[in-house]
């Protein structure tokens, strides 16, 4: 009787544990995210600049087809370059999605985050800039002769142009 008792718990432990198992077998195909060559990227620009553009690029790895839906961007200075929306990205397919960044006026580290929302759930991606700042870097003795020839001409000059 022991024998028998312990055979029907075996097989009943090797069933449910078979049935676990197909559940997240299934659900990880249907849950599979879009995966990302990079969720930052990270680049350098000098004083002046007023747009940097920053390429993810990301590829679907499942069997099925995801959908990208939308995205949650807080700020204005992130443009998103993207196909009309949902946009159905197939399955085994890689493609990149550009981003502007306007950084005029800025200057220092500028970080922006925003999220992708997709049918699998969403991933937030990360653009960030190293904005070169004019009054941390020295003058070289040509941007210092010529600001010099420029304040000789006109000592208003400086509440003019770029400077005002």
């Amino acid at each position: 009787m022991l024998g028998l008792t312990r055979s029907i718990f075996t097989s009943s432990i090797q069933r449910r544990l078979w049935v676990v198992f197909l559940i997240l077998t299934c659900r990880q195909d249907v849950m599979a995210q879009l995966q990302w060559d990079l969720t930052a990227i990270y680049t350098e620009a000098v004083h002046g600049s007023n747009q940097e553009t920053m390429t993810f690029t990301f590829s679907n790895p499942t069997a099925a087809s995801i959908d990208i839906e939308s995205f949650e961007i807080h700020c204005g200075c992130v443009k998103v370059r993207h196909p009309e929306l949902p946009w159905t990205i197939p399955p085994g397919t890689m493609h990149s999605l550009p981003v502007d960044l306007n950084i005029r006026g800025k200057k220092g580290l500028f970080h922006q985050e925003f999220l992708v929302m997709t049918s699998a759930g969403k991933v937030a991606l990360i653009v960030e800039v190293d904005i070169e700042d004019p009054v941390r870097r020295p003058m070289t003795k040509e941007e210092r002769a010529h600001n010099k020839d420029i304040a000789i001409k006109d000592a208003q000059a400086i509440f003019k142009g770029e400077c005002a």
